[in-house]
């Protein structure tokens, strides 16, 4: 089907469902249509929440994902959006590890600076910024550089 509209003309990429007419038609690589994908794991969703479980551990999650379904797949439509939160795990793990080794901060003010210390760190480190550079170029009154 596809060769009897097109021809020999063959494109670098090929955006398709994944009807099978269409697959291994780009030269370079296939991509399938998100939006396909989506509306069958919607489906599959529908399916699987329509069942009525009768195990409390199953009656348990299946009141759970009743509850956050709406944003579980919210990164699938805006690549913007990463599926997990583990860049923001490993960056307060530091903060985490702290506060369990020294049981904490005696006052509020030496709590604020060890945020404002740590959040410094961790923009720099996103930044590629090693964290006595940013210290230097803020003494000197310098800009942090953004990421290339």
């Amino acid at each position: 089907m596809v060769q009897s509209f097109l021809g020999d003309w063959r494109p670098d990429y090929w955006v398709s469902d994944r009807y099978g007419g269409q697959i291994g038609w780009a030269v370079k690589d296939q991509q399938y249509c998100l939006a396909h994908l989506i509306r069958d794991v919607q489906y599959a969703i529908d399916k699987i929440m329509a069942l009525k479980p009768g195990i409390p551990a199953a009656v348990s999650l299946h009141k759970v994902f009743r509850k956050i379904r709406a944003p579980l797949f919210v990164f699938v439509t805006n690549r913007a959006v990463s599926p997990t939160n583990n860049g923001t795990e490993r960056a307060v793990r530091p903060c985490t590890v702290y506060r369990k080794v020294t049981n904490g901060f005696r006052a509020e003010g030496a709590a604020e600076l060890y945020a404002d210390v740590r959040t410094a760190v961790e923009t720099d480190r996103r930044r590629s910024v090693r964290a006595i550079d940013a210290v230097r170029l803020t003494l000197a009154g310098q800009p942090i550089p953004l990421p290339v």
